[in-house]
Parts: structure tokens; sequence; C-alpha cells
């Protein structure tokens, strides 16, 4: 995809349609800020979002011993441990494979802590056990097939019994979030998203292993073959970040907005003024204070968001 054309995407949350191409996979809503889609062709193109890395793949293969034994002895407060651990890494690893919000140190912490929970819960939860080794026996499954990119395309037949468990593991996973509370700790809130972002991790790792008729159905269940348009025309102004002074386009009627150089949710609705050097800012959404992005001079959010001092448009 180009930056000239955007993935027709409409916000779940206020029905707003994406706007303004989106510089990431991750596709947020120029009007209230919600992640509202993924981005399947961004993501196999941004050299960012591949394997992790030499460091990252040490600390795994460090790690798995001691995740073993954790979840031998049901530890499962030191198996969360390493998770953490282990997604720590990721994140610096394998940044465009994670939200661009996760360059706001809050977003960060509850992204780790949720991403680490679900691991962790995973293992421990009966049903998912039980459709995680039907899954372990599907892939045990598969036939090859001398051909393709890889030197090798896998059976059809068998590569769909291995999908149908992919299926039902999202299935699972829904209900186990659900018993455990894992819903709700969502960095994102109630969205749609998480399931397109793991079918869209699923399907690239197995496009190279895949014939032309089976990738086109592929795409066609997964809903990840979808239609780019031209952006549309919309009434905009460029204000700076308040937290990283990076230009937003803050577009007409919005209410929030996620800023694309620090990843901070922001008051798209509130323009004001530095009270020390004037400079235009947008405030940030889910904070009660931060610096300036220019003069560094210490701010408070309440003053501005609750109607003082502010210019509210």
């Amino acid at each position: 995809m180009t930056t000239l054309r955007i993935k027709l995407s409409r916000c779940h949350l206020c029905n707003a349609t994406k706007t303004r191409p989106s510089p990431t996979a991750y596709v947020f809503c120029d009007f209230c800020g919600a992640l509202i889609d993924f981005d399947f062709q961004t993501a196999i193109s941004d050299p960012r979002s591949k394997l992790p890395g030499p460091e990252y793949e040490r600390l795994r293969a460090a790690l798995a011993p001691q995740l073993e034994k954790a979840q031998q002895r049901g530890d499962k407060d030191a198996y969360l441990e390493l998770q953490r651990k282990l997604f720590a890494a990721y994140v610096e690893a394998c940044p465009a494979a994670c939200s661009p919000r996760i360059n706001d140190p809050a977003y960060r912490e509850k992204y780790l802590e949720h991403s680490a929970r679900s691991a962790t819960e995973g293992v421990f939860d009966p049903e998912m056990k039980a459709a995680s080794d039907r899954q372990a026996a599907a892939m045990k499954a598969l036939q090859w097939i001398p051909g393709g990119a890889m030197g090798v395309t896998c059976r059809p037949e068998t590569f769909w019994a291995l999908y149908d468990t992919v299926l039902e593991m999202a299935e699972v996973g829904k209900r186990m979030g659900e018993r455990t509370g894992l819903s709700a700790l969502q960095p994102d809130g109630d969205t749609p998203v998480g399931e397109r972002i793991g079918l869209s991790l699923f399907v690239q790792g197995w496009l190279p292993y895949l014939k032309k008729p089976e990738i086109d159905e592929l795409m066609r269940r997964t809903g990840l073959a979808t239609e780019y348009v031209e952006p549309t025309a919309a009434t905009d102004e460029v204000v700076p970040c308040g937290v990283c002074k990076a230009d937003v386009h803050r577009l007409e009627g919005a209410k929030q907005c996620v800023c694309d150089g620090c990843g901070h949710l922001l008051f798209a609705n509130v323009v004001t003024s530095c009270s020390h050097c004037a400079a235009k800012l947008l405030l940030p959404a889910e904070r009660t204070s931060f610096q300036c992005a220019f003069c560094a001079t210490e701010l408070r959010t309440q003053a501005w968001t609750m109607g003082h001092l502010d210019k509210r448009v």
C-alpha cells in the first residue's frame, strides 16, 4: 500500500470512516482515536515487523527451560514473570509488530501486562490447553508437496484442517478472556481488531507455503484482502502534539486522535497554548500533566479539559 491509498475502514465506536493514511498496520480512528482495523498489506511490507532477531531468540531459548519447569510446577506467578521479560524483549526487537501506541509508557505497561497474562492463562487454562493440543496434532499431520517459494507447499486439505484449529483457538481465547478478566485488561478497550491481528500473524507465516488458490481463499476467509481507496478530502489543521511536537492533522469534528510520532492519545477538540512559550498544542487525553514539547514547562491538563484557559474547537 502506498501513502496515497488507505485501507477502507469504519470505526466500530463512532462510525466514522478512515480518511488519512496510517503509518503502520494498526489503523486508528481519526475522530475518536479507537483502534479500528489492522492493515495486513502494510504489516507484510514493513521490515520492522519481521522476525525479532538473534537477541530475542537467545532470550527465548534461555527462558524456555524455566518456562517449562514453571508450567510443570503449576507456578503461574513464576511463569507470568518470565513472560513479562519475553514480551518486553519482543517489543524492543519487533516494534512494527506492535501498536504505535507502544511509545506511550502508560500504554506500553498495559500492553505488556495484557500480553504476558494472556500467554500465561493460555498455558494453565484447561480448555485452551485442549485446543492447543488439537492444534499441535494438526501441525504434526501436515503434508508437503515439492515446489513453491520455499521449496515445498502444504497439501491443501491438511492446511485447512490446521486453519480450523486456529479459528477454534480464537473462540476458546474469547471465552478464556471473559472467565479470567483478561478482556477487561485490553489496552485498546473493547475492540474486534484483536482477532484480526491474530489471524494476520498466522497468514503472514503461511503465505510462502501455499499455492495461489489457497492464498486467495485464505485471504477471503480471513477478510484480510480488503479494498483500498484514495484518501477522502477533509478539512484539517496541523497542530503539534503536546508530548512530542510531531505534526498532528486535527480533522474537523474529531474528538480524539492518536499521535503517529509518540503514540499518545490526544484531545483533538482542544487546542491550547503553553503558558510559558505560547506554542500551540494538542493535549494528551490520558495524562493529568505533561511537559511542553517545546520548552519542557510542566503543564496540567485538568484546567484545559474542564473548560478553563482553553480554546475548544
